[in-house]
């Protein structure tokens, strides 16, 4: 999912390139903008679309350095993002409907937050003698 986001940020921020789109004019702070939907409450079902579905096989060494490096793709892209008004960046989520890449890069945060919640309550669930 990361590494898909990323590539949606490369896109967009090409986009607000060749469109002459500039800094951000406004100043306040963008944290809360997918506060209206319920990201991160596990108890709320979500349907994956299967491009986002995890791969199966995939060794424990392989997958950390997998994800590390999505996260150092993610990170460098986003520093390069802060030139553009995100907020004129449009594009479809599977969920949510039309959210901007500001959203998009906090959706990053809250779907890893989801999966830890979820993790959370599996291993509540597990009894104590297992």
């Amino acid at each position: 999912m990361e590494t898909g986001v990323t590539k949606l940020l490369v896109k967009q921020i090409e986009r607000a390139a060749k469109r002459g789109i500039g800094p951000d004019p406004n100043d306040e702070s963008v944290i809360g903008g997918l506060d209206r939907f319920a990201i991160v409450a596990a108890e709320t079902k979500f349907k994956a679309p299967s491009y986002s579905l995890p791969r199966r096989g995939i060794e424990k060494g392989k997958l950390m350095e997998l994800l590390q490096g999505s996260r150092t793709e993610l990170l460098d892209i986003v520093s390069k993002a802060g030139s553009y008004n995100l907020s004129e960046l449009l594009f479809p989520h599977p969920a949510f409907g039309r959210i901007n890449m500001y959203q998009w890069i906090l959706f990053v945060g809250k779907h890893e937050r989801r999966h830890t919640v979820q993790l959370e309550d599996l291993v509540r669930k597990i009894p104590a003698s297992a």
